[in-house]
């Protein structure tokens, strides 16, 4: 009787940990990211006199089992470097700097630029047509249903817990002990 106490209250506590590492990897979240470091993804082509779109470039990459995002993209690096891949190709890579919301390209001795709004670059391209980019979201392997980070949380919030769990069932047994020696 008094071992499966003893087991009833550690489980408790053990649950009980695992609530509190729960509810702490649920809450806040990451600040948002305002860094370009990473890919820009191609999304959309506008005003392209030529009729291109971003759906008919899509569908000939779906065609050849791809994906346009492989092959059109911003690579934003540290150090205010950058690379330009248009069609699996290095169309242009050199330095950039940021003024708000407009950044400034230069490769050698040429320039172009482009506007950021959140997430997502609008780079002018030829004859007036834009192409339009949004930051590459990083991928977090699913776990059981969780998220990588989520699932990370929890583990350091149950790690973290342990101890004061191995304290509230010391501190369990020993009253337990102590009233037992009084009876």
């Amino acid at each position: 009787m008094k071992h499966r106490n003893i087991l009833s209250i550690f489980c408790i506590a053990v649950l009980l940990c695992a609530a509190v590492a729960t509810l702490s990897a649920c809450g806040g979240g990451a600040p948002a990211d305002t860094s370009l470091t990473g890919r820009y993804l191609i999304v959309d082509i506008s005003d392209d006199p030529d009729g291109t779109t971003f759906n008919g470039l899509d569908a000939m990459y779906k065609a050849e089992n791809e994906r346009i995002t492989d092959y059109i993209y911003f690579e934003f690096l540290s150090g205010e470097r950058f690379t330009l891949v248009l069609f699996g190709e290095e169309e242009a890579g050199g330095t950039y700097t940021r003024d708000g919301n407009s950044l400034s390209f230069m490769v050698g001795a040429e320039s172009f630029a482009a506007i950021l709004d959140g997430d997502k670059l609008t780079y002018p391209y030829e004859a007036g047509a834009k192409l339009i980019f949004q930051k590459e979201k990083e991928a977090t392997l699913p776990v059981g249903g969780l998220p990588t980070n989520a699932l990370v949380a929890i583990i350091a919030g149950a790690v973290a817990l342990f101890p004061i769990v191995i304290i509230i069932v010391l501190a369990v047994i020993a009253a337990k002990r102590k009233k037992t020696n009084h009876e």
